[in-house]
């Protein structure tokens, strides 16, 4: 079968396939067939006033691209039966594509780099190949049997691009509230580059996100238990009846950016 499946979800969602019987999913392999994209999110960002267009070059290179494909003549056998156009790396291509497997091989087992991810990554040579398939053909040259160093060395590239958002993907499976909350309040703490910082300062800045102060507690108990902040310290302000609550930062947190 020769299916390709392009989901837009909340990230939401995709922190449930690792809960209850959703958890086969990755047990069978399922999640490891798909490449991940997490763009930054620009919510609270955008010009409501703005609205661009496509350019008409790219509309017109684009729908001439789509035709140029349609347009391809099918290879029929004796039989009068269609027959597969076959595609093949050139000698360099395989060399490149050759490194490239090698390479991801290298990071794989217990405690390497991609121990995390290897499910997935071990599929991403054989998805390096049918991405150069595609470029291959895009680009005009389906009459083409050779896949030149060039179209390989774009597919790797851009795979290369995919595992960085394939770690956070699968870091997101699986994960409860109060670590989604912590690793919100870390991306606030490297922001703010302070080595200690007030509860209260952090329940202000993120209000929107802990209306409760019991919520940003618990998310604070799982970065303490990550050993990313220390526990509550409560310092007594002169002129003030009520103690002020501080967390100590990892130093390693603000160095590893």
């Amino acid at each position: 079968p020769a299916l390709s499946c392009g989901l837009t979800i909340q990230p939401q969602v995709l922190s449930e396939l690792g809960q209850g019987n959703k958890k086969r999913f990755r047990g069978l392999g399922a999640l490891a067939r798909f490449h991940y994209l997490f763009p930054r999110s620009n919510v609270g960002y955008r010009d409501m006033s703005r609205h661009t267009p496509i350019p008409e070059p790219i509309k017109t290179a684009y729908r001439d691209g789509i035709f140029k494909l349609l347009k391809i003549q099918p290879i029929y056998d004796e039989c009068g039966i269609e027959f597969p156009r076959l595609l093949k790396l050139s000698k360099q291509a395989h060399s490149a594509w050759t490194y490239f497997s090698q390479h991801i091989e290298s990071k794989h087992g217990e405690d390497r780099e991609y121990a995390s991810i290897q499910d997935w990554t071990s599929k991403l040579a054989g998805a390096a190949l049918r991405i150069a398939g595609l470029f291959h053909v895009v680009a005009g040259k389906g009459d083409q049997q050779e896949i030149s160093l060039d179209t390989i060395d774009r597919s790797i590239q851009l795979c290369g691009l995919l595992i960085p958002h394939a770690q956070y993907a699968f870091g997101k499976v699986g994960s409860d509230k109060y670590t989604d909350d912590a690793k919100t309040i870390i991306d606030w703490i490297k922001k703010q580059g302070v080595l200690t910082f007030k509860r209260s300062d952090c329940h202000k800045a993120m209000h929107g996100r802990f209306p409760k102060v019991d919520q940003l507690v618990k998310a604070m108990e799982t970065l303490s238990g990550w050993n990313v902040i220390s526990g509550p310290e409560n310092i007594n302000t002169e002129g003030s009846n009520r103690a002020t609550v501080i967390y100590r930062v990892n130093p390693r947190l603000l160095t590893n950016n």
